[in-house]
């Protein structure tokens, strides 16, 4: 068991051990960091992008709830926008993902999904590497993802 003077004392070796851009105080963790965090890449996939039901692909109402979630979870980092609509009147959303707003020269990443009416798995595919990018980068703190958000 630590006691308090000793846990004291290892956060003050481990916050001179860390760079300063992991020292900073993250926000409350929402349900959907904590689930980036704890859960291995194959597991997300099984949680959070593949239905329960059996369909083998998102529905428009899947993405768009996850999307919204990521907005609220992450709503330092994370912006739904909307670039029109569709023929039938639905939004074309669209997330930017962005922890640094104000650097301007920066690498950039566009993933696009669903361009085509019979390429279900190209949503899939969009969705995993966004929450890729966002557990490794905004939760895990890796450099090298860092580097795109």
């Amino acid at each position: 068991m630590v006691k308090p003077a000793e846990a004291t004392t290892q956060a003050q070796t481990t916050a001179q051990e860390t760079p300063a851009a992991e020292q900073t105080t993250p926000k409350k963790a929402g349900a959907l960091a904590t689930q980036l965090e704890e859960t291995d890449m194959g597991m997300l996939v099984d949680e959070l992008i593949s239905r329960k039901d059996g369909l083998h692909h998102l529905l428009l109402s899947d993405v768009n709830a996850l999307l919204q979630r990521i907005a609220s979870e992450f709503s330092d980092i994370a912006q739904i926008s909307s670039i029109g609509q569709s023929t039938q009147g639905r939004d074309i959303n669209y997330i930017t993902l962005d922890a640094n707003p104000s650097k301007k020269d920066k690498p950039a990443i566009l993933i696009t999904g669903a361009t085509h009416a019979r390429e279900l798995i190209s949503t899939s595919f969009g969705v995993y590497q966004m929450l890729k990018l966002l557990k490794k980068g905004a939760v895990e703190k890796q450099e090298k993802y860092l580097t795109y958000l």
